[in-house]
């Protein structure tokens, strides 16, 4: 599952954001060992 700014994203929006310098990716591992959500945070470069 992917979320952008703590909403569910669909594949483009997440290509999109992700070409973007002011998005931080952060990686969920799930029970398997294995990434299960990645969120992209919006960073404040103040």
């Amino acid at each position: 599952m992917f979320f952008v700014d703590g909403e569910s994203a669909t594949p483009s929006l997440v290509l999109e954001v992700a070409e973007q310098n002011n998005y931080m990716a952060d990686y969920v591992i799930g029970k398997e060992g294995k990434i299960s959500e990645v969120h992209f945070d919006r960073i404040d470069q103040t």
